[in-house]
């Protein structure tokens, strides 16, 4: 009998063994932050080369915590620090000025780290820059203090803050039209960073789906501006026409068969083509309810439009679309159609 009990142990032991190596395994994969040595803190050996730098080292986390306490150097100051929430892509993104080469080698990040899939780190000129990998889209708050800066991630607002989307088409391997040395994915980007200062000091929040050169799917551009409950969605695109050269102007689009009452698709891609085409000269061509070649409208919750801003086929407006000055003319005339909107929006309620 004794000889039964001690087989019983130990197939129970083998057992226990599999089940918590599985777990350990299992959650091994789904992150990859790197647990640094609660005595020191400074995460022993260093694993390089982990997609743009190096594993961020995180002490055990504290749940009783809401926030994440990431380490600065006494030097750092506030003005040192810039913070970039990339939504669409669940990243946040800090750069901290300064040469503080080798500071995250011995530095662990601290706190409640619940939100966080991965951490790392990596070093440029003027800086060290840190990408936090985020399980969602959340929005964030920051407190900066000498030492440290303590964030909190939370979920997106439902208050009354004003937030537009401003969606740059293409990007990435995706280069959209092309004609006369130009790149539509270029255009876009450029118009929609200009949108962005346009309301730098208001209390107009301008989020953009894409910061750099990088392919989002349209689903995802579509989930940003929902997730959000953004008040509006503005997607910039650049037209052709190849077998009519001589085609040009502005028009703009919106959902035919999504109605949102006081100031929906149809007035914002009314207000978009006004706006634009006043700032700039361009010629009106109108607005149209969207076919299936504008899929972003398809399932976009909010009001939302697209605005063709000019033909890359026509040499004329090609010339054009390269120039900064006439990107930031475009980008007034689209600043100055979303104050409008909201205008619109606050007298019909």
């Amino acid at each position: 009998m004794q000889e039964a009990l001690l087989k019983r142990m130990l197939i129970f032991t083998c057992i226990f063994f599999v089940l918590g190596m599985g777990v350990t395994l299992y959650f091994a994969s789904t992150k990859t932050i790197v647990i640094a040595e609660e005595s020191d803190q400074t995460g022993g050996i260093r694993h390089s080369d982990i997609k743009r730098g190096d594993n961020l080292y995180f002490a055990r986390e504290d749940t009783t915590k809401n926030e994440l306490f990431i380490p600065l150097p006494e030097a750092v100051r506030a003005d040192d620090i810039v913070i970039e929430n990339r939504y669409a892509e669940h990243k946040l993104h800090l750069l901290v000025k300064g040469e503080y080469d080798n500071f995250y080698e011995t530095h662990a990040l601290s706190g409640n780290y619940a939100h966080i899939e991965e951490g790392v780190y990596w070093k440029e000129q003027g800086g060290v820059n840190l990408l936090l990998t985020l399980d969602r889209l959340l929005e964030t708050e920051y407190v900066f203090s000498t030492g440290t800066l303590r964030l909190r991630l939370v979920e997106p607002r439902l208050t009354a803050q004003k937030t537009v989307v401003i969606d740059a088409s293409h990007g990435g391997s995706d280069t959209g039209d092309e004609a006369h040395g130009i790149r539509e994915k270029d255009v876009t980007l450029a118009v929609a960073e200009q949108v962005r200062k346009q309301f730098e000091k208001t209390d107009i929040r301008v989020i953009l789906t894409r910061t750099d050169d990088s392919f989002l799917a349209t689903k995802t551009r579509i989930m940003l501006a929902n997730d959000l409950k953004a008040d509006f969605f503005v997607s910039i695109e650049v037209a052709t026409n190849p077998e009519n050269e001589k085609v040009n102007g502005m028009q703009a689009f919106y959902n035919g068969t999504y109605f949102i009452p006081n100031v929906g698709g149809v007035e914002l891609a009314d207000l978009l083509e006004k706006g634009a085409s006043a700032s700039t000269g361009a010629k009106v061509n109108g607005i149209f309810a969207a076919s299936d070649d504008k899929p972003v409208l398809k399932s976009t919750e909010v009001p939302a439009a697209v605005l063709e801003i000019g033909y890359i086929s026509n040499a004329g407006e090609a010339q054009k679309l390269a120039d900064p000055d006439y990107i930031t003319r475009v980008a007034e005339g689209v600043a100055h159609a979303i104050l409008d909107a909201y205008q619109l929006k606050e007298q019909g309620t």
